[in-house]
């Protein structure tokens, strides 16, 4: 059903039912203060019991509370309220709590309400939007919270066009909990278990499923088993998944028991390799965080006839494994230190196990860094060791870096003068893969970069021109000689923008409430003026040591259009961006990979060689890359981007996807990739979220 939409619409509704139940002995002196009023009033008082009668647009308001109806009445015994009954168009708001009925009663002395025709709206801590519930009727008494009929959805339309209907949903308090003596209290419990009898949802009218009858608790929520996930495959066989977990509290003066960490555990099991598992400690608390990851395998061995497996050197070791550990402390504002330690078994395991790591994740790392941060200024101390030896990695023994951003030096009639400066030393040691026999390559490096630049506001245009020092010192180049590099860069960058407004425009489908476009456009030129020593020259330990002479303009078109949230708050509504490079020195600059290409201050938009014959071949500009997102506060969104060779001419890379989500735990997305000469994919993608933990 959405993630926990059932649980926080009741207990949204038991939170606005509860404020209807004041403190008795200020009941009396709330209704007949100026906070309440009618057209007309009517009191009737029989010994002790007093009734008041007020109609004609009655609005009653305490505090953040405010209730409005046709018709109100209150019952009295001596100065106590003990019964409401409102009717016509009766409306209940607390905070970004809204319900309405049309005839509501609260008996404040038995701890009882009933709600007709009730429609409500609110938001909860575990449901990330607003929701709508109506109900034919609701009934609450002590512990219990009954309604009828329910349609609930996040669709804000009167008739919503995709909704979760319930013949029946009944919240039952558990875990009762002392009731203050003189309070009322209608739901003197910490617990609860939500009952839902009839689960279908609805898009458009037409049910898709049915559910007899769901059953929830706070049993859900400590359970620890988190997910399974279970298959067939080429490469394991059968195979099972599972993930298990338990948080770990602790008491906090005046708040709930808060999370500072969590045990995890996964248990898995591969006909093919066997039994595996992993132990994991996640804490935050205070200005600390970190980790310690654990994974062991005993590796029953790879299946030869799968081209996958193939491709990897034969096991040296059954007893395979990763142990990871990162810590990081906020000393206070200024002062950051962070300890990481990564050891992996072999060379091939995070490739085989950890796809979605070895393609994305950062390189396992063993290092100890230490960060100074103040306005404009930091610093950071790093000091990194390999721990792997099948890994080809720097050391830094250690490594200082100093930045000062973009502070202003010196004014004049159209514009600051701003510097920034960027230092760097320390001994760099490149160690190769134990297999691949190469030896070790070291050497003491100082790099200082700094820039000046001119930013200029003229009204419709920005320009901004800089221009950079640069000077490089080794210990040893690739001769074993000292070495120092000079190196001169200049250019600009030039900005304008144009807007446009449209209230009128309005689409109801998709949530548009009016239209605000801004688009804008941006040139750069940068070009390396000079360098006395080549990249040829010196070892590559990073990218700074291999920029060498480059020359491009670069172009980019960006745009927004932005529409106003039911809340009144204006979001991005549709965006996109369209970008391209031009070489003027193409074949320089085009017939190789380039570090220079994607390092500041150039675009960073790679050249790739041709997909069918694997070459650079030189060329006066690079693809044309575009985007375009397409994201209504609604129920679906669309988003697509790409490359387009001019020099061919042809497609070289398109991603689109479609993603619909009818209801808040109900979603489907499809999505195409495609890369010429590498893929050519459809993905489809179906998921439904039943609680907080389970999900299909």
């Amino acid at each position: 059903m959405g993630r926990h939409a059932l649980k926080a619409v009741l207990a949204a509704l038991l939170l606005a039912l509860p404020a209807l139940a004041q403190d008795r002995k200020k009941a009396q002196e709330e209704v007949l203060r100026t906070d309440i009023h009618g057209d007309n009033a009517l009191l009737r008082e029989d010994g002790e019991t007093k009734t008041m009668l007020f109609t004609g647009e009655v609005r009653l308001k305490r505090g953040d509370q405010e209730m409005t109806a046709a018709r109100i009445m209150a019952w009295y015994r001596g100065e106590a309220v003990e019964e409401v009954y409102a009717e016509g168009n009766v409306t209940f708001k607390q905070g970004d709590r809204k319900l309405r009925a049309e005839r509501l009663y609260f008996n404040l002395a038995k701890d009882r309400a009933i709600i007709v025709d009730l429609r409500a709206r609110g938001t909860g801590k575990d449901v990330q939007q607003g929701f709508n519930v109506t109900a034919s009727e609701a009934r609450l008494t002590l512990g219990r919270l009954e309604m009828d009929d329910v349609r609930m959805s996040t669709c804000s339309y009167g008739v919503p066009h995709f909704h979760f209907g319930v013949g029946r949903a009944t919240l039952i308090g558990e875990e009762p909990r002392p009731r203050k003596p003189g309070e009322p209290d209608p739901w003197p419990f910490g617990g609860w278990k939500v009952k839902a009898e009839g689960v279908t949802p609805e898009v458009i009218g037409i049910p898709f499923f049915f559910l007899p009858s769901l059953t929830l608790g706070e049993w859900v929520r400590e359970f620890p088993l988190r997910s399974v996930a279970g298959g067939r495959s080429t490469r394991f066989g059968p195979y099972v998944y599972s993930d298990w977990g338990v948080h770990l509290k602790r008491d906090v003066e005046g708040h709930d028991p808060r999370t500072w960490a969590d045990i995890q555990w996964e248990l898995d099991w591969r006909e093919k390799r066997g039994g595996a598992g992993g132990l994991d400690f996640i804490y935050e608390w205070e200005g600390y965080q970190g980790v310690i990851d654990t994974y062991y395998l005993h590796d029953l061995g790879r299946d030869t006839d799968v081209p996958f497996e193939a491709k990897f050197a034969p096991l040296e070791r059954e007893e395979r494994g990763r142990a990871r550990l990162f810590h990081r402390h906020d000393v206070d504002p200024h002062w950051r230190y962070e300890i990481e330690a990564s050891y992996v078994s072999d060379r091939d395991l995070i490739e085989e196990f950890f796809e979605k790591e070895f393609k994305e994740g950062k390189e396992q790392e063993t290092a100890a860094y230490v960060r100074w941060v103040d306005g404009s200024m930091g610093g950071f101390l790093l000091e990194r060791h390999r721990l792997n030896d099948f890994q080809t990695q720097n050391e830094y023994l250690p490594k200082l870096d100093f930045l000062l951003l973009q502070e202003p030096v010196a004014e004049s009639p159209i514009g600051d003068l701003l510097v920034t400066e960027r230092f760097d030393a320390g001994r760099i040691r490149r160690r190769h893969d134990e297999g691949l026999h190469v030896e070790s390559f070291s050497s003491w490096r100082l790099d200082s970069l700094t820039e000046a630049a001119l930013p200029v506001d003229l009204r419709y245009l920005q320009v901004s021109p800089f221009g950079q020092y640069r000077l490089t010192a080794y210990e040893h180049d690739l001769d074993l000689a000292t070495e120092a590099r000079s190196m001169w860069t200049a250019g600009g960058r030039a900005v304008t923008q144009i807007h446009g407004t449209w209230p009128g425009m309005t689409w109801d489908l998709t949530g548009l409430r009016g239209l605000r476009g801004v688009s804008e456009f941006e040139a750069r030129y940068a070009r390396v003026l000079h360098t006395d020593v080549h990249a040829a020259e010196l070892y590559p330990f990073e990218e700074v040591d291999q920029l060498d002479e480059f020359d491009e303009v670069a172009f980019e078109w960006r745009w927004r259009f932005l529409t106003r949230g039911q809340d009144g708050k204006p979001f991005e509504f549709i965006d996109g961006w369209v970008g391209a490079e031009v070489y003027p020195d193409p074949l320089r600059d085009t017939t190789g990979p380039r570090v220079t290409n994607n390092q500041y201050p150039f675009n960073w938009i790679t050249l790739n060689p041709d997909p069918d014959t694997g070459l650079y071949p030189d060329r006066h500009g690079s693809n044309l890359h575009y985007g375009i997102s397409f994201h209504p506060r609604n129920f679906f969104k669309v988003s697509g981007g790409g490359e387009y060779n001019p020099e061919t001419p042809r497609e070289e890379v398109r991603e689109l996807l479609l993603s619909v989500q009818p209801a808040g735990g109900v979603s489907a997305s499809m999505m195409h990739t495609f890369v010429r000469g590498i893929t050519d994919a459809y993905t489809i993608q179906l998921a439904l979220d039943v609680t907080e933990k389970w999900a299909f």
